[in-house]
């Protein structure tokens, strides 16, 4: 960002942006996801066009097996080009994700997730757009290349405070049909698991878009912790209590995470269109590494 900016954010929200920032410049996020590709989010085109001969430096992957061996020489396929796909990132800010048992709180990571996907968007011209719902409000930024608005979200997300704990908003246990983005378009959707079971509405809405579900996962979510004598405060009950990792606690806790699973496959039943990011590791890795996934899965 320009010195003209940087001097209108206060110093936490100045560190966490040119952090973020270096951070893709320095891991050289963008050639780590997709090599020469211009697009981040997009891989080869997968309509067919024509068999051509093959030359040296094409993909290998192109190759027509059955055209080669009728003609004694290589061939490959030819793709017609992708068109351009719209990024459209959904984040429901929900009170839940304050929650953390280590340095980092779920929410910090989930935001941190968000403006990775407005970034790599940004370096690469891509049109991108957010949904950011935080308890009774909700604010959007339609799709756009224009790197300053881009910027100015990512400082928004940064600045924005958490929900109120008390008030919860009960939206955002469901996940949003967004209207006005084109079919086709990669949807992220992050947030706590959604309550109750997918809507026919929900499945017929999802169908017309590469829908991706993204939660973070604390490793107290994972399995109880052993060893904790600490007193917890919990802000939901508001009152203080004590974790003992006895027989009963852990099957209970056994319990709850299989129901939290089987409400997470019923939303996203296909496994490589939900993604589990864990609170301790690196959100950048995380991240690039769903890219991959996409692109294999493409």
């Amino acid at each position: 960002m320009s010195g003209s900016v940087n001097h209108l954010l206060d110093a936490k929200t100045r560190e966490a942006l040119q952090r973020l920032i270096w951070r893709l410049r320095g891991r050289r996020a963008v050639s780590t996801a997709t090599g020469s590709e211009r697009s981040i989010f997009r891989g080869r085109g997968m309509e067919f066009d024509q068999v051509v001969k093959y030359t040296f430096g094409d993909d290998i992957r192109d190759v027509d097996w059955n055209v080669t061996a009728r003609l004694g020489d290589l061939y490959r396929k030819c793709f017609v080009e992708e068109r351009e796909v719209v990024v459209f990132v959904v984040f429901h800010d929900d009170p839940a994700l304050q929650f953390g048992s280590g340095a980092r709180s779920k929410r910090e990571v989930a935001i941190e997730l968000v403006c990775y996907a407005l970034l790599l968007a940004a370096t690469k011209r891509e049109r991108v757009g957010l949904l950011h719902r935080s308890g009774s409000t909700e604010h959007r930024l339609q799709p756009t290349r224009d790197r300053r608005r881009i910027l100015a979200e990512v400082v928004r997300l940064l600045e924005s405070p958490p929900p109120l704990l008390r008030q919860p908003c009960e939206r955002c246990h469901h996940p949003t049909i967004v209207t006005g983005i084109p079919r086709g378009s990669l949807v992220l959707w992050l947030s706590e698991i959604p309550q109750g079971a997918p809507t026919s509405e929900w499945r017929a809405w999802s169908r017309d878009y590469d829908l991706r579900g993204l939660r973070v996962e604390d490793p107290w979510e994972r399995s109880v912790p052993s060893g904790l004598s600490a007193p917890i405060f919990d802000p939901i009950a508001d009152q203080v209590v004590r974790v003992k990792s006895d027989a009963a606690v852990v099957a209970q806790h056994a319990q709850w995470r299989a129901e939290r699973e089987r409400r997470w496959t019923s939303w996203w039943p296909d496994s490589r269109r939900r993604h589990v990011m864990d609170v301790a590791a690196d959100p950048l890795n995380q991240f690039i590494k769903m890219l991959k996934a996409g692109e294999k899965r493409r």
